[in-house]
């Protein structure tokens, strides 16, 4: 039954004026969607909890059996807006589910996904027209444990594992500020989220600001987490372990540096010390400013076609003053 799907109706996508809200119209979705798929596997006694409901609704599975793995589903609310992701073919869960799979085989710090010896198999499913994924569920991290130090050293050991990764080729190239953006753009486009004359700076910030680093050689690009912030930092059999791998691409680790050192949640030169001190030196600030300005243009992106407020489309524009002025 793994990566099959459980017909019962589609979802589309919904007009811009109904993006806000769309979290909460998602999770019951995936709830009933998730028991469906429970059913379909003889599991109808596992009840299915929501737990959160940011870039993903995140479902905790009760009542398993003794000596079952804790589970979680997780569904995309966010990257299926992108244009051109037909949910019957879910490469980027494919994507996602393997490289989580082949780094957790180095005894890499990643949730892994669910494997078919588990209460449900890992996926990606297609159940009402939603892409359902399983994997082992963690706790987040009490503060005591989300420090600098252990971020940076647990970033460092991902990183590890994932220089000579098999499959990292075949990770788009900076997804999330080149591929990823492109059809994000698209579709703000195609549902008239933002004025013409904002799309157009955010393509010309995307030139200017994407175009060099693709251009560059890519001799230390590898597979990286892609979106390194400490919000997607678990806590799994003891040890902080990286969650949610659905931005991976191909990239010099700076790519993830950079989002680790401009974090509001942590002290990010703290963390990059602990990251060098783990296994060697990594960029200045001034090397990783490129890094920064490309995350500072994928938040612009998300907020313009999330902005439905004057102070929102003003931090936009500010972010776009930046980067067009650098």
């Amino acid at each position: 039954m793994s990566g099959a799907a459980v017909d019962g109706g589609d979802a589309g996508l919904e007009p811009a004026e109904e993006f806000e809200g769309r979290r909460e119209r998602r999770t019951p979705q995936v709830l009933a969607a998730v028991r469906r798929l429970l059913a379909a596997h003889g599991r109808a006694a596992v009840r299915a909890r929501p737990l959160s409901a940011r870039a993903n609704v995140v479902v905790a599975l009760d009542g398993l059996p003794a000596g079952a793995h804790p589970l979680v589903v997780r569904s995309p609310t966010r990257t299926d807006l992108l244009a051109g992701q037909d949910p019957a073919d879910p490469w980027r869960h494919h994507q996602e589910l393997g490289l989580a799979r082949r780094l957790a085989g180095r005894g890499a710090p990643v949730v892994p996904p669910a494997t078919d010896d588990d209460v449900l198999p890992a996926g990606p499913h297609l159940v009402d027209g939603l892409v359902l994924t399983v994997w082992r569920a963690g706790r987040p991290p009490r503060p005591h444990e989300l420090t600098p130090q252990a971020l940076g050293s647990t970033l460092r050991a991902l990183h590890d594992a994932g220089r000579g990764d098999p499959g990292a080729a075949a990770l788009p190239p900076l997804g999330p500020v080149a591929g990823d953006l492109d059809l994000l753009l698209a579709t703000a486009a195609r549902l008239r989220a933002a004025d013409p004359g904002l799309l157009a700076r955010l393509h010309e910030a995307r030139a200017a600001v994407t175009g060099p680093l693709l251009a560059a050689d890519r001799t230390t690009w590898q597979a990286v987490h892609g979106d390194a912030h400490p919000g997607n930092v678990l806590v799994l059999d003891g040890r902080l372990v990286w969650n949610d791998l659905e931005d991976a691409c191909l990239a010099p680790p700076a790519w993830d540096l950079g989002t680790l050192r401009s974090s509001a949640r942590t002290d990010g030169a703290a963390a990059l010390r602990a990251y060098a001190a783990a296994g060697g030196p990594v960029p200045d600030v001034a090397a990783l400013a490129a890094w920064v300005a490309a995350r500072d243009l994928q938040r612009a992106a998300w907020t313009a076609l999330r902005a439905r407020t004057p102070a929102a489309l003003a931090e936009v524009h500010a972010l776009l003053d930046g980067l067009l002025a650098a």
